[in-house]
């Protein structure tokens, strides 16, 4: 199920770009449980209403930030189309007919319109049927391909591939093992990344792999500094052993514990807590999780606050739906739940606030997203845990209405990365946390 999660993942925008039909998307699902082996269909089923639910989530942000700029071609062209999904389908079957205007901002949203032949960026040969899609300054920042393309040398799956900005690639899936610098690597969903120098970043070993004297155990992740040193990478004995930029080792662990796969639960759901000493798994919550509060089910729908019994800032339910599905990683929980706040702050607020007035409120809450993707370890941040965790505040109609109405009022502002240290990000220290 870890797995599934993963791939949909990376491969969402493919999903959302392409095919609004919800049957195409379960057949996408249906197609991929059964190519992995995946047999226990209530799984899938939970997979296919979950995904279902990020596809709208983000066909409606799209519609929202659509309406301005292609209110002609709306009423022009799709004014038959009464639901917002449609009428992001009519506007993307539509495109030759659009203003430059609307192009721009489909663009945005969805990527380029499918190239008509193949085209060469960045040194790549894209096939035709493939398309871009950009940052908001107009720059192609990645292609959604149509068949394998060849990055120096390296074959490379259809689907997605990124750039950075200096023109250098990014990532991408590679087609099989490959061997790239003198290291075997494997093929993953979720793919091989690249310092912006060309130099591999991360990815998995296909094989044990002796690098400067240390033997890493194959099918694990690693990890480089942009020197070419490892960075992180867990030794042929189990043991996960991290360095410093110079080669030095830093630290290193004793081997997790299997985790059995990743099943979302509900905030209903009831878990055993963890024996005393022992490491948190999936299937236990850590001691301090003991006097976690009760689920309010119905009642905590009936405002648009919910119930926080415990006064943390957080609703009852979404504080249990955190932790029963990520308890065992402190800097998971932490990092969602301040995710998780600023949602309901979004929520709450609506649109009440003039625009100028949302982006000082958004633009610090930004920060809580880079504090997730950098302090937390990838087998969560890769996974769907960032959408489903919204998906949770935003469970009813007036808390969804409310939600969006927000992000509309940022529509067409500029977001930049904030590279501030990741104590300031997340007004913490990650690394004094012990997972």
């Amino acid at each position: 199920m870890r797995q599934i999660l993963v791939v949909l993942s990376l491969h969402l925008a493919v999903v959302s770009a392409n095919a609004t039909d919800m049957r195409e998307i379960d057949r996408t699902i249906k197609d991929y449980a059964a190519k992995k082996g995946i047999t226990d269909q209530r799984s899938v089923e939970q997979l296919k209403n979950h995904v279902r639910g990020i596809v709208l989530t983000r066909e409606r942000f799209a519609y929202g930030n659509l309406k301005g700029p292609c209110a002609k071609e709306l009423g022009r062209l799709c004014k038959s189309e009464t639901r917002f999904i449609q009428a992001n389908a009519c506007l993307k079957r539509q495109r030759d007919a659009v203003s430059e205007t609307c192009e721009i901002a489909l663009r945005k949203e969805f990527g380029g319109m499918p190239l008509t032949k193949p085209t060469l960026h960045n040194g790549v040969l894209i096939p035709a049927g493939s398309h871009f899609f950009y940052d908001d300054d107009g720059a192609i920042i990645g292609a959604i391909t149509t068949g394998p393309v060849s990055v120096n040398g390296m074959a490379f799956q259809a689907g997605q591939i990124r750039w950075h900005p200096n023109g250098t690639f990014w990532t991408g899936s590679l087609v099989g093992e490959q061997v790239i610098n003198g290291i075997k690597f494997k093929s993953t969903e979720i793919g091989i990344f690249f310092h912006d120098d060309g130099r591999v970043e991360n990815s998995t070993l296909a094989e044990d792999t002796v690098i400067d004297g240390v033997t890493y155990k194959g099918g694990s992740q690693i990890m480089f500094h942009s020197s070419g040193k490892v960075s992180i990478g867990e030794l042929a004995t189990g043991e996960l052993v991290t360095y410093d930029s110079d080669g030095l080792r830093e630290s290193i662990s004793r081997p997790e514990p299997p985790q059995p796969p990743l099943v979302l639960v509900e905030s209903s759901a009831t878990k055993p807590i963890c024996p005393p000493g022992t490491v948190p798994t999936v299937e236990c919550l850590p001691q301090r999780f003991a006097n976690l509060p009760r689920d309010p089910g119905r009642r905590g729908k009936q405002t648009l606050k919910g119930i926080d019994s415990d006064g943390d800032g957080l609703r009852d339910d979404v504080q249990r739906f955190i932790v029963l599905n990520w308890g065992y990683s402190e800097r998971a929980v932490r990092a969602l739940s301040t995710i998780a706040r600023n949602v309901q702050q979004k929520i709450e607020l609506g649109n009440s606030l003039s625009r100028d007035a949302a982006y000082e409120i958004a633009m610090p809450q930004g920060k809580s997203i880079s504090c997730f993707s950098r302090s937390v370890e990838q087998k969560i941040s890769f996974s769907v845990a960032l959408e489903a965790v919204i998906s949770v505040v935003a469970n009813t109609p007036e808390r969804k209405r409310r939600y969006h109405e927000f992000d509309r009022l940022l529509s067409g502002r500029v977001f930049t990365l904030d590279d501030g240290t990741i104590q300031e990000l997340c007004g913490y220290d990650p690394a004094a946390l012990p997972n």
